[in-house]
């Protein structure tokens, strides 16, 4: 489209019947020319609105910069965590359970639960990256209940609601050694199956009553459930995972 060109520029020096006709002229051929100028020049519009968020964002990363380099210095002089002792809100200490640094968010004074495992009076410099089902093996003892041992150990459904959300229930779980039950199936066995949640076990047999049911968990699969990744317990560098 061709950009209109102004038939005439109002003229203060004109006489006031000139300027003001010229000025209605003006303003009237105003609207096609800006219409022409969008229409024609969309890439300049684009470009110019892209230069603002770019700007924008580079003030943003500057800012953030500026604010990890602040934390990463006060992170670096970070001193242990002692138990019982006095703090100022704003200080920083690393916990000596997993040696992340954590910031008193309250002044305090005589508490002894690691800042790790304290959200009241500390929060986390650099907030754990990993995501609830991250699993992480290492030779260092983490604590829960952000991260449980994949050893096999029952927990609670309702305790960790995320965590059981993502594993379920394990239908059998290897390592787990049962006590015999009290009333072993009588005669020969003939067959045993599952329950489709491996909770139950049904042992079919050649005498009266036929088919016993056991429960084949050591856990109430109701209300619980394992946390393993791994039935290799003995390695000596232990699995954990993110449960919270």
């Amino acid at each position: 489209m061709t950009i209109p060109v102004i038939s005439q520029v109002p003229n203060s020096i004109t006489s006031p019947s000139t300027f003001n006709s010229d000025m209605d002229s003006f303003l009237s051929e105003l609207p096609s020319i800006i219409e022409a100028m969008n229409t024609d020049n969309p890439a300049a519009v684009a470009a110019g609105t892209a230069s603002v968020a770019s700007a924008a964002a580079a003030a943003a990363s500057v800012t953030a910069a500026a604010a990890s380099v602040i934390a990463a210095d006060a992170t670096a002089n970070a001193v242990l965590w002692v138990s019982a002792g006095s703090y100022t809100a704003g200080q920083n200490r690393y916990s000596p359970i997993n040696y992340l640094t954590y910031r008193a968010i309250t002044t305090h004074s005589g508490e002894t639960t690691d800042p790790s495992l304290d959200a009241t009076n500390w929060t986390a410099v650099f907030p754990s990256s990993s995501a609830i089902g991250d699993t992480l093996t290492t030779a260092v003892a983490l604590s829960a209940p952000e991260w449980l041992p994949s050893d096999g150990a029952v927990y609670l459904q309702s305790s960790y609601p995320d965590l059981f959300g993502l594993l379920g229930l394990l239908k059998f779980n290897p390592p787990e050694k049962l006590s015999n039950p009290a009333a072993l199936p009588t005669g020969t066995g003939y067959g045993a199956a599952f329950s489709a949640d491996g909770t139950y076990l049904a042992v079919a047999h050649s005498t009266s009553p036929f088919l016993t049911i056991y429960k084949a968990t050591a856990y109430d699969s109701s209300t619980q459930f394992h946390v393993t990744t791994s039935p290799d317990v003995l390695h000596p560098l232990k699995s954990f995972i993110k449960a919270t």
